[in-house]
């Protein structure tokens, strides 16, 4: 959404030089995922020019899942190759990975950025912690993972006949256990753009990718249990002990700070608790991913490669 400034005259340009010079049939499919700058009106006038460009718009924004969904499943193509419109996924990478496809046989080609110019060290740090967590937690490496990814069609069927609502398609790719292979790229700091991402969104999507494919944190709940537990009979025998010998008890501060210790261990558990809940209430609901006011198929029945 909102990338009036990369669309007409960098992305997509870039984009169909590199597939032309492939010769090879083609689909470009750009969703608009509830923009509200000049971005509508930009992607009608491109796609009027080019016959191979079709376009999905959303009522609102659904998030980047539900628009990569939307435009796999839009896609009728061997494969397809998922890129944002802000030249984060450099178009000049496209050439090697659809012959590490068609050549090599690999289902899933990702690119990986070997290096994140441009970003604050807030920023390095904590998509290094999320990838850490990830990886404990779920036990998938997805270190400098991206969405930058070609997938073959029976990858793609598998993608798409998953019944859950919310999806993490980092994660599945790898939990689909298809033949993989990485790209390394590095980003182009004259022309590529600053993420548009805030703390909050990636604390949410992180929130999202760790409920989605780990139960572990709720296990949490347990140990923390077990824990509060433990301290709670090592402080009864103390207790009793000074009892027995006639010492004094120090009632008050033990009683504040086992309140606080049990209370700090509840709250944290029901929230952890909650988000679970809030998965399964998501689930069950089972509302679209995504809802459309427009699709714009291509001019000419071209299909994505």
């Amino acid at each position: 959404m909102n990338e009036q400034d990369h669309l007409e005259g960098t992305t997509v340009q870039k984009i169909v030089q590199q597939l032309e010079s492939l010769e090879i049939s083609y689909e470009i499919v750009i969703v608009d995922g509830g923009s509200s700058d000049n971005t509508r009106r930009i992607i009608e006038r491109i796609q009027s020019s080019n016959p191979h460009i079709g376009v999905i718009r959303f009522t609102g924004n659904f998030g980047k899942e539900a628009a990569m969904f939307a435009g796999l499943s839009y896609s009728n193509g061997q494969a397809a190759i998922i890129m944002d419109a802000d030249l984060q996924h450099p178009p000049e990478i496209l050439p090697r990975m659809l012959r590490l496809w068609q050549d090599k046989g690999f289902k899933i080609v990702q690119g990986i950025k070997e290096s994140r110019p441009q970003e604050p060290l807030t920023r390095r740090f904590g998509a290094r912690l999320f990838y850490w967590i990830m990886s404990k937690f779920t036990g998938y490496n997805l270190i400098q993972s991206t969405d930058f990814v070609l997938l073959d069609r029976s990858v793609i069927r598998t993608y798409l006949g998953l019944p859950e609502i919310e999806f993490f398609l980092k994660g599945l790719l790898l939990w689909s256990g298809y033949e993989r292979v990485v790209v390394p790229f590095r980003c182009d700091v004259g022309t590529r753009s600053r993420s548009r991402w805030t703390l909050l969104g990636l604390s949410r999507h992180a929130v999202q990718a760790v409920t989605s494919f780990s139960s572990l944190p709720l296990q949490f709940v347990t140990g923390a249990g077990l824990i509060t537990l433990l301290f709670s009979v090592v402080l009864a025998v103390q207790t009793l002990y000074k009892k027995m010998t006639g010492q004094a008890i120090e009632g008050f501060a033990t009683v504040i700070l086992l309140l606080l210790i049990i209370g700090s261990v509840l709250m944290i558990s029901l929230g952890i608790i909650g988000l679970y809940l809030a998965r399964i209430f998501s689930e069950i609901k089972a509302r679209p991913r995504y809802l459309a006011k427009e699709l714009l198929p291509p001019h000419e029945d071209e299909r994505h490669l």
